[in-house]
């Protein structure tokens, strides 16, 4: 026996006390495996003592399902089939013609790969950049300050140069005297303002290297102090600072940066040697009458400074712009184009 809907036209293994279709609510018929309608009303409940007798449709017991029914569905636990009506189906697409399709055009001229966007930097409020134009000013003024003192030894070696054959006034030699010594406190205090030009440049610099990955410079304020302004020290803190300043500096050349600062402790080295050798051979000849250690000792002066003045006026100021600089990317050779097909 079967359940069927005749307006939504579904249909399902019959079920005692079924009587409207679940789908649409409509009245459900009652017809065999064969499609033909049963006789009778349809079966209403049941109770234990028997069919009660109502106003409705007359009650008959429930039939049970014979053994040598056909079962509709190869799954028993397969209750219910909803089947969409035939007049309901779209109706076919046509088949696209195969020469129907556009050719495509392009309204402007495609310009890949013809040029380069610049890449916009969004962190480009860098503290220590507004610095570094005040540091590389201060460090001319340094070096400035260092060739006058390298002039006024100069002098002063070449009169005693002449007082070994000549006499020269004693007003002279003052002067020549007064000169040196006015020439290295200036030069001194212009070093010294130089010194803390560079340590601020570069606590701001690390500081802002190190917020940019959201890290804190793990180097104390005084510590920083010590290893780039101490003389001597900074020989082994400096490049360490700067080395450590280059790592977290993603956004630049870290090579080209790296060797720049290689060379530049090089060149340290260089200028510290030779202040090193002025002042021993300064307080040689302070200790012994030797005009000979006297002029051997204003020589190195001389040198000393001119090789600070260079390293002033030319290392240090590329290295700040090696470390203040954005990274430079290189074009290439080959550029690729794409080309449309039909």
């Amino acid at each position: 026996m079967i359940d069927l809907c005749p307006r939504c036209r579904i249909q399902a293994p019959h079920k005692p006390g079924r009587l409207v279709c679940p789908r649409c609510g409509g009245p459900l018929r009652v017809v065999d495996a064969r499609g033909e309608a049963s006789g009778g009303a349809r079966p209403g409940p049941v109770s234990q003592s028997g069919p009660v007798s109502q106003s409705g449709p007359a009650v008959r017991p429930a039939a049970s399902r014979q053994s040598n029914a056909p079962r509709m569905y190869r799954s028993p636990h397969v209750r219910w089939v909803a089947r969409r009506p035939p007049e309901t189906f779209p109706p076919p697409r046509p088949a696209p013609l195969p020469d129907a399709r556009p050719i495509p055009r392009y309204t402007y001229l495609p310009a890949w790969g013809l040029y380069d966007r610049p890449a916009v930097n969004e962190d480009s409020s860098d503290p220590a950049r507004g610095r570094g134009g005040a540091l590389v000013a201060t460090l001319r003024a340094t070096a400035i300050a260092l060739a006058v003192t390298a002039g006024a030894h100069l002098v002063r070696y070449v009169l005693l140069a002449i007082n070994r054959s000549t006499p020269i006034a004693s007003w002279l030699d003052t002067l020549s005297i007064v000169l040196v010594w006015a020439a290295g406190v200036i030069a001194l205090g212009f070093f010294a303002a130089a010194a803390v030009a560079v340590v601020g440049w570069l606590r701001h610099a690390r500081a802002h290297a190190y917020r940019r990955h959201h890290r804190l410079d793990p180097r104390k304020p005084w510590q920083i102090a010590v290893y780039a302004a101490v003389p001597l020290v900074n020989l082994v803190g400096a490049p360490v600072l700067f080395r450590e300043l280059i790592t977290q500096r993603d956004d630049i050349d870290q090579a080209r940066a790296g060797e720049v600062a290689r060379r530049t402790a090089a060149a340290w080295v260089v200028v510290n040697i030779a202040a090193v050798a002025a002042l021993c051979t300064r307080f040689v000849a302070s200790r012994s009458e030797s005009l000979q250690t006297g002029a051997d000792g204003l020589w190195l002066t001389i040198i000393s400074a001119l090789l600070s003045a260079g390293f002033v006026w030319w290392a240090l100021p590329r290295l700040i712009g090696a470390l203040d600089g954005e990274r430079r990317e290189t074009a290439p050779d080959r550029r690729w184009v794409q080309v449309g097909q039909q």
